[in-house]
C-alpha cells in the first residue's frame, strides 16, 4: 500500500476500531447487566435488546457514513489528478516528466508505476 494512502486513511482506520467495540459492549450489555438490570425495571429482555440494537445502529451508522465519506473523498481526489500522486506524499505529480523525483519529498517515481499502484490499490474508480 502506498504510504500517501496510509496516510490519507488514517482517520478511517480509527473508526474501524468502534464497531468493534460496539459489539464487545453489546455482548457484556446483553450477556451480563440486562438480565441483572431488567427485573428491577419491570422490563422485559426484549425491551432491552431492542434499546440495545436501537444505540448499536445510532453508533455504527455515523462510523459506516464517515468511512465512506472519507474514502470517496480520497478516491475522487487521485481521479482528479488522473492516479499521478507520488506514493510517498501524495504530491501531485500530473504535468511533470514522466521519470524524476518527486518536488515535495524527493523521492523518486516513474509515472506509470505511479498510476498503477493507485489503480491496484483503489481499484477502478466511478465518482463524480
Amino acid at each position: 500500500m502506498p504510504k500517501a494512502l496510509k496516510q490519507l486513511l488514517r482517520p478511517v482506520a480509527w473508526f474501524g476500531w468502534i464497531p468493534l467495540i460496539v459489539v464487545v459492549s453489546s455482548v457484556f450489555v446483553v450477556d451480563i447487566f440486562l438480565p441483572t438490570v431488567l427485573p428491577h425495571l419491570g422490563a422485559s429482555l426484549e425491551e432491552g435488546l431492542y434499546y440495545v440494537s436501537t444505540v448499536n445502529c445510532l453508533i455504527l451508522l455515523p462510523c459506516m457514513f464517515f468511512s465512506y465519506y472519507h474514502v470517496t473523498k480520497i478516491r475522487r481526489r487521485v481521479k482528479a489528478h488522473d492516479f499521478s500522486l507520488c506514493l510517498n506524499c501524495g504530491y501531485p505529480l500530473k504535468g511533470l516528466v514522466t521519470h524524476g523525483h518527486c518536488p515535495e519529498c524527493g523521492s523518486s517515481y516513474e509515472a506509470d508505476n505511479v498510476r498503477q499502484s493507485w489503480v491496484q490499490w483503489l481499484g477502478p474508480v466511478n465518482c463524480n
